[in-house]
């Protein structure tokens, strides 16, 4: 069998909990995973007006997930969310999120063809026709991206509420193992799959490692992520895969491979 990132060595940046299946699928391809996390995510304690919104949850007519971690969060404050959520249009931003939601038995989820909030913005379901009038309650960490309500209201919905059920923090890795990496001219790749991940990666690691931060091929997961990377001045070698999901991200890394591009 052929090992499409034979001794690649590339940085994994998720959340701890979330990186396992991503390291796998590399290493199953023959490349070397380094967990190296710049985001640690935790609960919080909901809000009086969250607590409001999740008590009414019948109420509204989309409920919408922004990422897996809404998912594990939210639905841990979801007393029986199967049931909850059944027959409700709930949407997922993407394939990751769809199949942690499928895992906790709510198996009729949404899933846009492109992994974004822009994505979403182009379902059927989100049209001026159909989204006029009505509710939407969203689940996701605190302090997310703005656009995805305020495109919904400039359509017609009657309101666009937040779940916020979970907060992200800066991450305590080591830069000594990435140095010790660029030393010996090892780095491969480094995988970034938010806007939040950029800014910990560049305030961890540091301006003495800014140079070969940028020189270094970064992937990303969605257009609104390479855009961000580029004002840190990612530009020669920036790339994005079709979603978050381990088989498209792999899929980019092995064609970026194939034709040669190491760095």
């Amino acid at each position: 069998m052929s090992l499409t990132l034979n001794n690649l060595n590339i940085v994994v940046t998720r959340p701890v909990h979330q990186a396992g299946s991503l390291c796998a699928a590399i290493e199953r391809e023959g490349g070397h995973a380094i967990r190296w996390p710049v985001l640690a995510i935790e609960a919080i304690e909901l809000s009086n007006q969250t607590s409001g919104f999740l008590a009414e949850l019948s109420a509204y007519h989309r409920v919408i997930f922004i990422s897996a971690n809404a998912v594990k969060y939210g639905l841990a404050n979801l007393a029986e969310a199967e049931k909850n959520l059944q027959g409700m249009s709930v949407y997922a931003v993407g394939k990751a999120t769809a199949t942690a939601l499928k895992h906790a038995g709510i198996n009729q989820v949404q899933v846009p063809l492109i992994a974004s909030s822009e994505g979403l913005l182009t379902m059927p379901g989100f049209s001026e026709d159909t989204i006029t009038g009505q509710r939407c309650l969203i689940f996701r960490g605190e302090g997310g991206n703005e656009k995805l309500a305020e495109v919904l209201l400039s359509r017609g919905a009657q309101c666009v509420d937040y779940a916020e059920v979970y907060r992200r923090l800066r991450a305590d890795s080591d830069p000594v193992i990435l140095e010790a990496l660029w030393q010996k001219q090892a780095l491969d790749m480094i995988i970034v799959t938010s806007c939040d991940g950029l800014d910990n990666l560049f305030a961890i690691l540091g301006k003495k490692n800014a140079i070969r931060l940028r020189a270094t091929p970064l992937l990303t997961v969605s257009k609104r992520v390479a855009e961000y990377a580029k004002k840190f001045g990612f530009n020669k070698q920036l790339l994005i895969a079709n979603s978050a999901s381990e088989e498209d991200i792999i899929a980019t890394m092995q064609i970026w491979h194939q034709k040669g591009n190491l760095s």
